[in-house]
């Protein structure tokens, strides 16, 4: 009857609606076309922004800009942070230590996911801007202190093995003279008792390691 075949073309052109229009997922990328009209995306292809994340995974999983390639415009693009850095599409600084992850994996070749990269209590943004100690060494003088330890428990200088240049490296000096360490006396020169303990004299015999003998003797 007409009826019946009309009630056949309406359910004929609301089907073809469905499968063929806005809720139609082309790129198969995980969006609808209604869905990818409405954020910008390109519903021709599953990865606009070519950063090789499909539109969907962006949207859906890592909540990152499928219109750009660099969500957080830190000189990464976000396929690289997630699959390779495992860094923070989302953010320029992943570790919060003030230095960008670009910079932390190519420039200074310091981990981007940990503030302290040597682990000396200091972050590595506060080495390299304040201290201008080195963020992969926590003894960047060599002198067998810590530099966290140097800079906040004996005032001497991280990046001087000798900060009173009395010819006695700082580790020495601090772990011999317990009560200069322990009043933080340093950044001057240790007292001249602390120092007579290394003072080498012609008169007297020098002790190394159990074995006894006599400077300026053949």
């Amino acid at each position: 009857s007409p009826d019946s075949d009309d009630g056949f073309f309406n359910f004929g052109v609301g089907l073809t609606f469905v499968i063929g229009g806005n809720l139609s997922d082309d790129d198969k990328d995980g969006l609808i076309k209604k869905i990818e009209n409405e954020i910008g995306t390109d519903f021709t292809i599953s990865d606009t922004d070519l950063d090789n994340l499909s539109d969907g995974d962006e949207v859906n999983i890592h909540r990152t800009n499928p219109l750009k390639s660099d969500s957080d415009n830190d000189g990464l693009n976000d396929f690289d942070e997630i699959m390779n850095y495992n860094t923070d599409p989302n953010s320029s600084d992943t570790d919060g230590d003030d230095i960008l992850d670009l910079d932390e994996i190519y420039k200074f070749k310091t981990d981007p996911n940990k503030k302290d990269t040597d682990s000396d209590n200091i972050s590595d943004g506060y080495e390299l801007n304040i201290y201008g100690t080195d963020p992969l060494r926590n003894d960047s003088d060599s002198d067998k202190l810590y530099d966290n330890d140097e800079i906040q428990k004996y005032n001497t200088d991280p990046l001087k093995s000798d900060t009173d240049g009395d010819g006695i490296a700082d580790g020495v000096e601090i772990m011999i003279d317990k009560t200069d360490a322990l009043n933080n006396s340093s950044y001057k020169k240790f007292d001249e008792v602390d120092d007579k303990i290394f003072e080498l004299r012609s008169d007297k015999p020098m002790i190394l390691r159990g074995i006894s003998f006599e400077l300026d003797k053949k």
